[in-house]
């Protein structure tokens, strides 16, 4: 081979060579992590706090960077900055010009997403919110990684992520994971008394939250899942006071919320290869209560609970995913009274957490435990069994969840836009309905003088007797009955015809006690036809002293058990009308029925009356109506002790 072939080959050999190494230097050229898990693109660019300051931004606004030397950036590129002074939140820009005036470099911007940064990313992030800081959790086993002390003592805690395959987990099974106490302190505890909501309205209690939050992002084909997942451990209890003399329902909407704590969190830095991702928090516990009541009460609400909430977004289909996850801790609800109250009282407490990258798009969550009762419950006393807590109380505790997407950019996704996140009324984890009515006393209460409260009064002595006079006027062969009541009902009407006998006791404020026995069928004035149906439910409340018999030498045993009942109506339904029922809270009647007419009953206008009537032989109705439709506490009592007596004479 001739000299001048041999150093042809030798270069030629050299230039490949070159080639060779220029391809593996540029293969790993401002790319980062290029394992499977993470790929970054060629045309972005990165700025931190480490970053010279030199070529550090001087300012940043919505659209533009401006420096005091040149980047040298290109339009398209994509630049991606960490936690610094002139961006504190961070921030994902995409290059679209660039001038100079005065010595000042100013680049143009538009927003960027994060599938203009990676081409590929599978990146889960696990972290605990504490007193003492933001504590990350490296993987599901739930160790610590340690911090730097520097960056932990500037509030910020940039950690290098420990990336994992979760290329192929599920959202849900993401947010199941158990995440694990260390050391530290929960984020918020506290114990207050006395904190005035209102005038007359009062919390007390303890509460404590340790707070978890998970962020995933999983990109790859210029698709993207994301999601924002907080796990919430509350423990505690609230006591709500309020006081009838100071709260006027009728003049105030008795919505209250008040903050226990504000918490703005230091942002949270790490790495995915050499791109840094910020998340910013802020926190919130606040006491919200909803009160419409009359009287003295007071409500306790066991709020420990576990919960996880939140949200993934797929941007393939544009499918957002409810998160809502939950368990009950707590002890349910409690109440107690040293008069009486009328209305419902509700009250709950709240973790609120916002969680976003960049601070700009993510999560808007409040969630919390709320109880509540509705009803009317009051104090009887005597001098034989003391004191007794009586009435009627619906009772139910459990979650309260409001969240949202909030973007106020869109680097996940152009088409991700504010959307609620919770759609459906979630179930209670306790309800139920607790009632006590007694029957009427053996002896007279002792007398008890007048107060300004209106509380219950239980001076008034049942020694008034009414008597049916049907059999003793014209002499046939029917029952004859009696009922007891006190001085402060009086007779109204007494008529007795051929055809029926009508008598109607009433109180001071038009409450009416009637007793008709119509001759001739069901023949009540009040009842007519009408073109709606009435749903109605009848409940026990007191047994009767009635037990029907022989009459007419005719055996009546097989109406059952007598007692005194409370009707309710539920809902109407318009006989011309496709909208179905509608619920109210409808009036509500007292009578003395067999025991077989409890449950559920339908009728039209006030059908009430033949509903409540049993035939011995002739139709009898006994029952009580209020002028409203509603009775106070006092005068249920009463009703429900006159109508007991009740009994063939």
């Amino acid at each position: 081979m001739s000299k001048r072939n041999r150093l042809i080959l030798i270069f030629g050999v050299l230039i490949v060579i070159c080639v060779l190494l220029l391809a593996a230097f540029w293969g790993r050229k401002d790319r980062g992590d290029t394992s499977a898990e993470v790929v970054v693109k060629d045309n972005v660019k990165v700025i931190t706090a480490e970053t010279d300051v030199d070529y550090q931004p001087i300012s940043v606004s919505e659209s533009t960077m401006t420096f005091s030397h040149d980047p040298e950036y290109d339009e398209g590129d994509v630049i991606v900055a960490g936690i610094m002074t002139a961006a504190p939140d961070g921030f994902i820009r995409k290059v679209v010009g660039v001038h100079k005036q005065d010595g000042v470099y100013t680049y143009e911007t538009e927003y960027a997403v994060l599938t203009d940064v990676f081409e590929k990313a599978h990146i889960a992030k696990y972290f605990r919110l504490t007193k003492d800081g933001i504590r990350e959790m490296d993987d599901p086993d739930q160790t610590v990684s340690q911090s730097d002390e520097g960056a932990q003592s500037s509030g910020v805690v940039p950690l290098s992520c420990q990336l994992a395959d979760y290329q192929d987990t599920a959202v849900e099974l993401l947010s199941a994971m158990p995440l694990s106490d260390d050391d530290r302190e929960p984020l918020f505890s506290k114990e207050f008394e006395g904190i005035e909501l209102s005038k007359g309205i009062n919390a007390s209690g303890e509460i404590g939250f340790d707070v978890w939050v998970e962020v995933f992002i999983d990109i790859e084909f210029g698709d993207i899942d994301f999601g924002v997942v907080v796990h919430t451990k509350s423990t505690g209890e609230l006591f709500l006071g309020c006081q009838r003399e100071v709260f006027d329902k009728d003049n105030d909407e008795g919505e209250y919320t008040i903050d226990l704590c504000k918490m703005d969190l230091p942002n949270f830095q790490f790495y995915v290869g050499f791109i840094p991702i910020i998340i910013t928090n802020e926190f919130k516990a606040t006491i919200e209560t909803s009160v419409q009541l009359e009287g003295t009460l007071g409500t306790t609400v066991s709020v420990a609970s576990e919960r996880i909430s939140g949200f993934g977004y797929t941007s393939a289909t544009g499918e957002i995913r409810e998160i809502n996850e939950k368990t009950y801790l707590g002890d349910g609800i409690e109440w107690q009274t040293e008069a009486s109250a009328a209305g419902k009282a509700e009250a709950g407490i709240y973790a609120h957490l916002i969680t976003k990258l960049y601070g700009c798009t993510g999560a808007d969550l409040s969630i919390g435990i709320m109880g509540g009762v509705d009803g009317e419950v009051g104090v009887y006393a005597d001098d034989i069994d003391g004191s007794e807590l009586y009435g009627e109380l619906e009772y139910k505790a459990g979650p309260k969840a409001e969240g949202s997407i909030v973007v106020s950019i869109p680097i996940i996704d152009k088409k991700l836009a504010n959307s609620p996140i919770f759609t459906v009324t979630l179930p209670m984890f306790i309800e139920g309905k607790w009632e006590n009515h007694p029957s009427a006393p053996a002896t007279d209460p002792p007398a008890e003088e007048d107060t300004e409260d209106d509380d219950i009064n239980t001076s008034h002595s049942f020694n008034n007797t009414v008597i049916t006079k049907r059999q003793s006027v014209y002499m046939v062969t029917c029952p004859e009955f009696a009922l007891d009541y006190p001085d402060n009902w009086k007779i109204v009407k007494e008529e007795l015809e051929g055809d029926y006998e009508w008598i109607v006791l009433e109180n001071d404020r038009g409450v009416q006690i009637n007793y008709y026995q119509s001759n001739n069928g069901f023949g009540s004035p009040y009842y007519g036809g009408a073109d709606t149906l009435v749903y109605a439910n009848i409940t026990k409340a007191a047994d009767s002293a009635f037990t029907p018999g022989y009459v007419q030498a005719v055996d009546y045993s097989s109406l059952g058990k007598f007692a005194v009942v409370k009707l309710k109506e539920y809902a109407t339904e318009d006989g011309y009308s496709d909208v179905g029922k509608v619920e109210i809270d409808g009036s509500t009647i007292y009578a003395v029925v067999p025991e077989s007419y409890i449950g559920e009953t339908v009728y039209m206008g006030m059908g009430y009356w033949p509903v409540l009537s049993w035939e011995y032989p002739s139709p009898i109705a006994m029952l009580v109506t209020a002028p409203d439709g509603r009775f106070t506490l006092q005068e249920e009592q009463e009703v429900i002790q006159i109508l007991s007596t009740f009994r063939e004479n």
